[in-house]
């Protein structure tokens, strides 16, 4: 299972994005629960809805995307709660995918983190992981665990708080 962590915001995510799609066309699938088995996906990371606004303070609840060939299917899996059926997609199902949570802004200074991830090592999720990670270390810059894009790193160096909950204590945010 390979991760990175980064933060950046809308403008880093759409610099990344254009760069890795210059060279393949992807799926990207809203990760999580529904209550209908019906996917929401995009063709193009451009059309992500509120790309670089964290949804969330903390980044384990925002959006995140699976991101997968546009000829690999999406399967999504069906849990049976009292409530009736629920459809989950993540990546149990979906071995040759990666998922990117995309983090951004939850205030305005504070960025909150986002990751690339495989939860599978498969040939292809080892290549999708490998086709994200080498722009974002040409690109962005390393700071301790994480990456950060540029204008992540101008708000970072004009003290915004780049951090993985904002609830939670500033020692554990970037420092």
């Amino acid at each position: 299972m390979a991760s990175i962590q980064f933060f950046a915001t809308g403008d880093d995510l759409r610099s990344l994005f254009d760069e890795v799609e210059r060279s393949e066309r992807f799926i990207y699938t809203r990760t999580g629960h529904l209550r209908r088995n019906e996917a929401q996906t995009y063709e193009s990371a451009r059309d992500l809805p509120n790309l670089g606004t964290a949804r969330s303070d903390s980044a384990v609840s925002c959006h995140a995307y699976m991101v997968s060939l546009r000829t690999s299917p999406v399967v999504l899996r069906r849990i049976d709660a009292r409530t009736g059926p629920i459809h989950t997609i993540d990546q149990l199902l979906n071995p040759d995918t990666v998922v990117i949570t995309v983090g951004g802004f939850f205030a305005p200074s504070v960025l909150i983190a986002g990751s690339l991830g495989a939860a599978h090592d498969t040939s292809i999720s080892r290549a999708l992981f490998a086709s994200w990670r080498r722009p974002i270390r040409r690109m962005w810059r390393k700071r301790k665990s994480a990456y950060l894009g540029p204008q992540a790193l101008e708000a970072f160096e004009a003290g915004s708080r780049l951090t993985w909950s904002a609830s939670g204590a500033r020692e554990f945010d970037l420092a």
